[in-house]
């Protein structure tokens, strides 16, 4: 995440379950780019799974139990987040733009303004969202992916892979 100023730049931690500047949580905090790994996304999940407004981009977060994890306005560009449990995580306003969500569990989760474009969204579990205040256009799904009922993907501009 490109940084403009520094009290815009919050990382939560599972230590200290309070958002402060990044300066004062990171040791390894860079004043242009603010980061976590897999291992450091992981001991947060012990924590309080709050991933709001963090760059995880490209991340690999296949198969992980993120439920109820928030990633309000977070930007998740092109992450793997194959087979992962989402359910009833909040998305509101995240970045999903090319994301692997192949088989991943969604339902309950807030989509409220997310960026599915050209995401992956095969075998996904989107029952009892509210998929349709989402962008799905380019978005890939197949006969495996749950939507909930009455939801046409073809009118939202997802493609049928």
């Amino acid at each position: 995440m490109q940084v403009a100023s520094k009290e815009l730049v919050y990382l939560h931690t599972c230590y200290l379950h309070t958002c402060k500047p990044a300066t004062s949580l990171h040791p390894r905090y860079n004043p242009h780019m603010a980061e976590l790994n897999r291992k450091e996304v992981i001991m947060m999940l012990n924590g309080n799974r709050n991933f709001g407004g963090l760059d995880l981009a490209g991340m690999n977060l296949s198969k992980l139990d993120l439920a109820g994890a928030s990633f309000y306005r977070a930007t998740l560009r092109k992450a793997n987040f194959k087979q992962a449990n989402l359910q009833k995580a909040n998305l509101t306003g995240a970045n999903l733009q090319g994301a692997d969500l192949r088989q991943a569990d969604l339902r309950r989760a807030t989509l409220s303004g997310v960026n599915f474009r050209h995401a992956d969204l095969r075998g996904c579990d989107l029952r009892e969202t509210a998929v349709a205040q989402a962008t799905l256009e380019l978005a890939r799904y197949n006969d495996a992916t749950q939507w909930p009922p009455g939801f046409d993907p073809l009118k939202a501009g997802a493609v049928k892979a």
